[in-house]
């Protein structure tokens, strides 16, 4: 093969990564941005829904919470008062996750 010739395919095949490099660099920034915003916006939410007191919810919730024994009410509270909410579920919707977990506990322990 002629030196100028695979000179001119070295030049070319580095110019080629180059710009690839450049094209995905600028992807990844993309990407991370678009992340952080998707991130603080849920963030944001969740903390405009926990400024959110709601009668019917909480009602809701010892009117369920009802059903359960001492200890499973006893540890709901617990766990509801010692929570350090800094993610992206709203104190509301951890509430919920934590009522359903308590609840399938209860029953498996009944053997309902």
């Amino acid at each position: 093969m002629n030196p100028d010739r695979t000179s001119q395919m070295i030049t070319y095949m580095n110019q080629q990564y180059e710009d690839t490099k450049r094209y995905h660099s600028s992807s990844a920034d993309t990407l991370n941005e678009l992340r952080k915003e998707v991130m603080t916006n849920l963030h944001l939410d969740a903390e405009e829904d926990d400024n959110i007191y709601d009668d019917e919810f909480e009602k809701m919730l010892e009117e369920r919470l009802s059903r359960l024994d001492d200890l499973s009410r006893s540890e709901f509270y617990r766990l509801r008062t010692y929570r350090k909410n800094n993610g992206v579920l709203s104190a509301r919707d951890l509430d919920m996750l934590t009522l359903e977990a308590m609840e399938k506990s209860y029953r498996y322990r009944q053997g309902k």
